[in-house]
């Protein structure tokens, strides 16, 4: 801030103040609607209070979360081709570099204090984000034995769930080390630059993945490789069959429904309003971030045995309906102002709500997304369809990102506004568009059935030229 604090007197004693012309929001304000009427203050419902705003508007917040999924996007768009073009293992190193020219901006970034660095910092990093999504399900599918394909498939999401579980865990040991009525300087950029070192030390790793892959799109046949179960060398299945665009199509918008119930179905709203709620209920803000991340990633690994026992088609749509129930019902409808007549009960049901849908999203939908993401398509067009498919996921994200706190907030009547009421509509608006893509998928969404049988045909007859 760029305001110094003075001694001021009022009705509540002597308290610590701005000082002039800044206004001193809880002192000068006891009501929502006067408060509300001052551009420097906004009313909280959950404390009663009218308090000075701080940190990043919604806009600037929108913005700084959408510049990770903005470089996403375009790492995901473009990822398929260059996956192709660059073959696996110059992938993985390039993914790593480019995660690495990421993390030192965001050293910078933060060193500096800049927010327009970070914000480029983050595009960077999230080109890489992006394309990671493309390559590794893609490897896997090449490589993995037939019979754990889809299990290894679920690893993906899986560790991106512990990744975020871990992030949480630094950042509640980063929030809770600060001694905040300390005379001294709780030098709170160089705590920042530890917990961002954790993010240049995994990017750091994926550069020596090249040193445990090996290339696979460029394979002939007799070399690589086989499937001890089924004797299909993996060459076989670079020999795929092409298909002209328009029968591409149908896939394509399949995937594209499967993007946006990634996305859409409220993920990333239910993960920010959570820790909302378990603070209602009386817990520390990082603490009840640190008990969702720990549900979430716990979640994920459900998957792994729960992939061995139903197909991916199966777990992924019986989870999106059970995750649009649950947005309409539990955190959307009694969430809503005037729904739920007692406090505590509504927020109950809610973060009940949010539980169950964390759960179905990472047993089903996030961990099953990766591996149908190939699978919808032929051999191929593997590359540009999981590109097209991941890239609607990031789109949809990217637009979750900026306008879902900024649509939450003028759906609430502005910042000082009841926000239950922004976020019940939200969840509504959520579980609606799940259920809406729960039907198209029920009715298209299936893997390309011929791929086996094509490359069982290949096997055939590099055989027959070689006798």
């Amino acid at each position: 801030m760029d305001a110094a604090t003075v001694k001021a007197s009022s009705t509540l004693g002597r308290v610590c103040g701005w000082e002039a012309p800044r206004t001193t929001c809880f002192v000068m304000y006891d009501d929502a609607v006067t408060c509300g009427g001052d551009s420097d203050c906004v009313w909280s419902y959950s404390a009663r209070t009218c308090g000075n705003k701080v940190g990043y508007t919604s806009i600037e917040s929108g913005l700084f979360a959408g510049s990770l999924i903005m470089g996403a996007l375009v790492g995901s768009m473009s990822g398929g081709y260059l996956t192709k073009w660059l073959d696996y293992r110059k992938s993985f190193l390039l993914i790593g570099v480019i995660s690495v020219t990421g993390a030192v901006l965001t050293h910078v970034a933060t060193g500096v204090f800049q927010y327009w660095l970070l914000f480029v910092a983050r595009i960077v990093a999230g080109f890489a984000v992006g394309w990671m999504p493309i390559t590794a399900p893609h490897y896997t599918d090449r490589f993995s034995p037939k019979s754990l394909q889809k299990t290894l498939g679920t690893f993906f999401q899986v560790f991106v769930a512990f990744g975020t579980f871990v992030a949480a865990i630094f950042g509640i040991c980063l929030g809770n080390t600060i001694a905040y009525d300390a005379d001294h300087s709780a030098n709170v950029m160089g705590r920042m630059q530890g917990f961002v070192s954790f993010t240049t030390l995994m990017s750091v790793l994926v550069m020596l993945l090249p040193l445990v892959t090996k290339d696979g799109h460029c394979l002939t046949s007799g070399y690589g490789w086989v499937d001890s179960e089924e004797g299909i060398p993996a060459a076989t299945k670079a020999k795929a069959k092409k298909y002209p665009l328009s029968s591409m199509i149908k896939p394509a918008l399949v995937g594209a429904t499967m993007g946006c119930t990634m996305q859409l179905t409220g993920i990333s709203a239910n993960m920010n309003f959570a820790p909302t709620i378990m603070e209602n209920l009386g817990l520390d803000a990082l603490v009840g971030n640190v008990i969702v991340m720990a549900w979430y990633s716990a979640a994920a690994f459900f998957a792994i045995p729960l992939s061995k026992r139903f197909s991916m088609r199966t777990l992924f749509l019986s989870c999106t309906l059970v995750g649009s129930l649950c947005c309409v019902f539990l955190s959307g409808i009694p969430v809503y102002p005037g729904v739920t007549k007692v406090k505590l009960a509504k927020e109950v049901i809610a973060i009940i709500g949010i539980a169950m849908f964390i759960a179905a999203f990472d047993m089903g939908i996030a961990s099953c997304f990766y591996v149908l993401s190939v699978d919808v398509f032929p051999e191929s067009f593997r590359p540009i369809g999981s590109s097209i498919t991941t890239g609607v996921m990031f789109a949809m994200n990217l637009v979750i990102s900026i306008c879902y706190p900024i649509a939450t907030e003028g759906m609430s009547g502005g910042p000082s506004g009841d926000q239950d009421k922004g976020q019940a509509i939200a969840f509504i608006f959520f579980g609606c568009v799940g259920l809406v893509t729960f039907v198209i998928e029920y009715f298209y969404l299936f893997p390309w059935e011929d791929k086996d049988d094509f490359a069982l045909g290949q096997l055939e007859d590099t055989q027959a030229e070689m006798q």
